[in-house]
């Protein structure tokens, strides 16, 4: 993620080699937060001193963070949360009108969350670009965890297709020649049609072509193709930095 010029000079704040790195990262966490977490937020313009003091900061740090009522800080609010929805729905663009519409779904939810805020809840980064600047991968997990699709009308419908989309996008980035993880989705990628039983399976192939098997010995010849199964994928932390302090 990127900040906003003007600040306070906020961008020169966040240089990593700096004495008091902890203190940089927390401070770097809440304005963040403040850009995406509504909750985060209005806790921000209602006691500013205390929702300081729970990141472990102190007043003096008010100086470096925005004036909660500023039209720039609205805008850039606005266009953030904008451009990871657009992120996402780019990724599962079958699937996610069918997220959106089941019941208690709240796309906010997820901008609030551990899954979205971490950099051990996504998949690297096609190009490498570093940890928590991909949020397409990070919803499909944050929905894993927090969307009971088995429980509602449609739900089951819903969380295929999001596969299938999930799966279109991992392949593709094979194709694309992206970084060197998503070699191991060059044979295809298959899931349960339905979560609590193993068949039928849905197997989406290297050429995206998607096959319903429902008998066993189509599911054995299915796994030896070495399709990675999608509902064992799990997220890839990143590995930790070398302290160069």
């Amino acid at each position: 993620m990127t900040f906003m010029q003007g600040y306070n000079d906020l961008e020169n704040l966040f240089r990593p080699m700096t004495p008091d790195r902890s203190h940089a990262e927390r401070l770097q966490d809440l304005f963040i937060r403040l850009l995406f977490c509504d909750a985060v937020f209005d806790r921000y313009c209602a006691d500013i001193s205390a929702l300081i003091r729970d990141f472990g900061l102190e007043e003096a740090d008010r100086a470096h963070l925005p004036d909660p009522n500023s039209a720039q800080l609205q805008a850039e609010r606005h266009g953030r949360k904008i451009g990871v929805r657009r992120e996402v729905i780019k990724v599962f663009a079958q699937s996610f009108e069918l997220i959106e519409a089941l019941p208690g779904f709240d796309f906010q939810d997820f901008l609030g969350s551990r899954e979205f805020f971490g950099d051990q809840h996504s998949l690297p980064h096609p190009f490498g670009t570093g940890p928590a600047y991909e949020s397409a991968s990070k919803f499909f997990f944050w929905a894993r965890n927090n969307v009971d699709f088995a429980a509602t009308e449609g739900g089951e419908q819903a969380r295929n297709i999001s596969n299938g989309d999930f799966a279109a996008y991992l392949i593709g980035q094979f194709e694309q020649g992206s970084t060197a993880y998503f070699d191991r989705f060059a044979s295809g990628i298959y899931w349960r049609e339905f979560a609590s039983t193993e068949l039928p399976m849905i197997l989406m192939t290297a050429e995206r072509n998607v096959y319903r098997i429902a008998d066993p010995a189509g599911h054995e010849k299915a796994l030896a193709t070495g399709a990675i199964d999608l509902n064992r994928l799990r997220p890839e932390p990143p590995p930790p930095l070398e302290n160069l302090i």
